[in-house]
């Protein structure tokens, strides 16, 4: 497993993170191959994917094709946020963030060993800046006991590709 992998820049960005459900693009295919999965994703955006890079990317997960009267037609399968949403979904969780300030403190304390010294204490906190926020572990632990709980269920066959894959366009 791997992840999270952010892929792009502030106006087109992919985010992959792998999990025991969904296919391995982060680990197995980094970098070269998500280079190419961001440009074909940007060129579906921004006009129509050539025939090879469109089956290329129905078999990765990313989009579905479906055979018409007059040729086909792609629909993407991964989520996908606007700059508007990406911003909202931010916003919720630096609330969420706030909200639990003092317990996520607490359980990023209690990572630091007790026996480091004060002077290194703000260089191990430092590693911990991520965890619970963008994590890749955490992100799929957390999945995992979201499925445990009956909360979320498990991606059908037909998900799993796609499943772990965001694109957020600015």
């Amino acid at each position: 497993m791997g992840g999270p992998s952010w892929n792009g820049d502030e106006k087109f960005l992919l985010w992959l993170i792998d999990t025991e459900w969904g296919g391995s693009r982060v680990g197995n295919y980094h970098p070269d191959h998500l280079n190419r999965d961001r440009a074909s994703l940007q060129t579906f955006f921004e006009s129509s994917l050539g025939e090879d890079d469109a089956l290329r990317m129905a078999e990765r997960g990313y989009i579905s094709r479906e055979l018409l009267e007059n040729g086909t037609r792609d629909t993407l399968k991964i989520v996908w946020l606007n700059h508007e949403a990406d911003k909202r979904l931010r916003n919720i969780a630096n609330e969420i963030r706030a909200k639990y300030k003092t317990e996520l403190d607490a359980l990023k304390s209690s990572y630091i060993a007790a026996d480091i010294p004060e002077h290194l204490r703000k260089a191990a906190a430092y590693g911990l800046q991520h965890t619970f926020l963008s994590d890749g572990l955490f992100i799929v632990y957390s999945l995992n006991k979201l499925v445990e709980s009956g909360r979320l269920k498990l991606p059908t066959e037909e998900q799993r590709n796609s499943l772990g894959a965001v694109v957020v366009t600015g």
